[in-house]
């Protein structure tokens, strides 16, 4: 087998590198996403010791948390709409021109957001809200031309993550600290959905391809599963109201628990302990793991935030579920759609480790702050990690010849 995977390499059009930067939507994107999250973590770092002011209506922990939803998470989930939807529907969403035409609205989009949290004009930032609104045009079109209803809520959520960019923005301009806490809500939780519903879909097939061959079993789409995206979408729902409400943080609080239960009891029955030798696998089945843990922490730092730091549980859901889950399917989403076996890269690999770090550390500087440092490093290192095991195939063709 070795040896054919040797002929088929030999046989791959060399080309020029980047040569099919624009053929796919994972390519330039997920080039982007380790870069979007590095930056905006070392930006974060110095303001936060002093180092660095910005005057801008949106800083601190705004500016901190709008860049790694709007900057880092959006990259990736581009990438993997703009490639998924090909395979769903038959039809690209994105052809090079038009992709090209994203990517420069993406590139403008983080300039101008930092160059008005710098001090520029106010207004400068909204350059960067033509993006999702066009990305969510592109992912609809031909969901709907094909009537692949099924998939038509993916677009809803990019459409509805838009709307919580804008949200942030005017929050920013009007200093609506509790608009603020609202879109910062949403922004989180709309990430949250969309892992449930397309996690719960991949992460059992992927499982089952593997352990089937081990003798093993993944039960099929229960019940528990349509009920836990609704639980998780609730969350999301009364968690941007909550803010002008207070009332409804004991809502929140047990939809969130009963959110974070549903999650994990769908997992019974994914043959989660076969895949601890399996890299590409055990590090989606955390993510998800972590998806119901985090929801379980943020409804228990809604009844008592003395015990559990509302900020553990935000992490648990930002740099666990999310993390985990965007450094393992663009892992695998890459190697799929290259034509490479689907064996992860020894660099990549350590960075799913150094990204469990990260996590730790990151949920352990909630009550011990010396740690936030080093959980910043580790989660950036880990990104850096999947972009040098990653970059090379990302910009060459596929190597079996064929488009994409």
């Amino acid at each position: 087998m070795s040896d054919g995977l040797l002929k088929l390499g030999r046989r791959a059009p060399q080309g020029r590198a980047g040569v099919a930067l624009l053929q796919s939507g994972f390519r330039p994107f997920f080039l982007l996403a380790p870069v979007a999250a590095t930056v905006a973590l070392a930006g974060w770092l110095l303001v936060l010791h002093g180092r660095l002011a910005l005057p801008g209506a949106l800083s601190g922990v705004d500016l901190h948390a709008h860049e790694m939803v709007f900057g880092f998470v959006c990259a990736v989930i581009a990438g993997f709409l703009l490639t998924a939807v090909k395979n769903w529907t038959g039809r690209a969403p994105a052809p090079p021109l038009v992709l090209g035409a994203l990517v420069a609205l993406y590139l403008l989009g983080r300039v101008a957001v930092v160059a008005e949290a710098m001090g520029a004009s106010r207004g400068v930032g909204a350059l960067e809200l033509a993006f999702l609104p066009l990305l969510a045009v592109a992912v609809a079109r031909p969901i709907l031309a094909t009537r692949n209803w099924r998939n038509l809520g993916v677009a809803a959520i990019v459409a509805l993550l838009a709307v919580a960019d804008v949200l942030t923005h005017v929050a920013a301009w009007r200093g609506d600290v509790v608009l603020a806490a609202s879109a910062r809500s949403v922004a989180l939780l709309l990430p949250c959905v969309l892992i449930a519903v397309i996690g719960g879909r991949v992460i059992p097939m992927f499982t089952r391809n593997v352990v089937l061959e081990q003798g093993g079993f993944v039960r099929a789409s229960t019940a528990v599963d349509l009920w836990a995206v609704v639980a998780i979408a609730a969350v999301a729902l009364v968690g941007s109201a909550a803010p002008w409400w207070s009332q409804l943080d004991r809502v929140e609080a047990g939809l969130s628990l009963a959110a974070g239960s549903l999650t994990l009891w769908r997992m019974r029955g994914w043959s989660t302990l076969r895949t601890r030798t399996a890299p590409l696998l055990w590090v989606l089945h955390l993510g998800h793991a972590c998806l119901g843990l985090g929801l379980l922490a943020r409804g228990a730092a809604r009844l008592a935030p003395d015990v559990i730091p509302p900020s553990a549980a935000t992490h648990l859901l930002a740099a666990g579920a999310i993390g985990m889950l965007c450094l393992g399917m663009m892992s695998r989403v890459a190697l799929g759609h290259t034509g490479r076996p689907l064996l992860v890269p020894r660099v990549a690999v350590a960075g799913y480790l150094v990204l469990v770090v990260a996590l730790v550390l990151r949920v352990g500087a909630s009550w011990r702050p010396a740690l936030l440092d080093p959980s910043a490093a580790s989660f950036a290192l880990a990104f850096l990690l999947f972009l040098a095991g990653y970059a090379v195939l990302l910009v060459r063709p596929r190597v079996d010849g064929a488009p994409g």
